[in-house]
């Protein structure tokens, strides 16, 4: 559940900020996942497509980098 969580969070900053921004489909989002996060990059991927069902990121690349801690950090987006 907490793969969800992070991935749901990550859904609704992406959409926010791009539609302040007059970005109708996202195609990439870069961020960093912390490498305590106890979550892997298959589940992140997995919930991201769940989350993202119906919404301007859901054919979106994700790439997913590693950093320190636990944290789940949206490094930036690209979109049309």
């Amino acid at each position: 559940m907490h793969g969800m969580s992070m991935a749901q969070g990550l859904v609704d900053s992406v959409c926010a900020r791009a539609k302040e921004n007059h970005i109708n489909a996202v195609t990439e989002i870069s961020v960093d996942m912390g490498s305590d996060s106890h979550i892997s990059n298959e589940e992140l991927q997995f919930c991201f497509r769940v989350a993202g069902e119906g919404t301007i990121v859901s054919n979106a690349e994700l790439k997913i980098g590693t950093a320190s801690g636990e944290a789940l950090t949206l490094k930036s987006f690209i979109g049309e």
